[in-house]
């Protein structure tokens, strides 16, 4: 699949799932947050994914990342997932979910999910 629209809301759509599993949206959870209802969630998640799947994209990740094209997927995810982090160590409201009580377990879900995520944009998108 070569469509980024659809590598990045179909790993979205993953996402949600795996975030429902795992009981947190990490950081992702404040942008759901800001939308009362369950269909504003995922149209605000599916925005989020094809945003940054066209980042993934456009600002070369899927090229120079080393590895077949989930590894550069999780290695984007896990990169992304350390931006979310820092961003949460300086802007207490992220902070609020990316740090969450118990704030060891949300650290490492989010992480699981960020890994599920970036994976499968990268298998979802691969270049030729």
């Amino acid at each position: 699949m070569k469509n980024i629209v659809l590598a990045g809301a179909s790993a979205s759509l993953i996402g949600l799932v795996a975030g429902s599993l795992l009981g947190t949206f990490g950081a992702w959870g404040l942008a759901l947050d800001q939308s009362p209802t369950p269909a504003g969630r995922w149209i605000i998640a599916l925005t989020l994914g094809v945003v940054l799947a066209a980042v993934y994209v456009y600002a070369g990740f899927s090229k120079f990342l080393p590895g077949t094209a989930v590894d550069k997927g999780v290695v984007f995810g896990l990169l992304l997932w350390v931006v979310t982090l820092v961003v949460g160590a300086i802007v207490s409201g992220v902070g609020n979910y990316a740090f969450a009580d118990p704030a060891s377990r949300t650290v490492f879900l989010s992480l699981v999910l960020f890994v599920i995520w970036g994976g499968f944009l990268g298998f979802l998108y691969q270049e030729s």
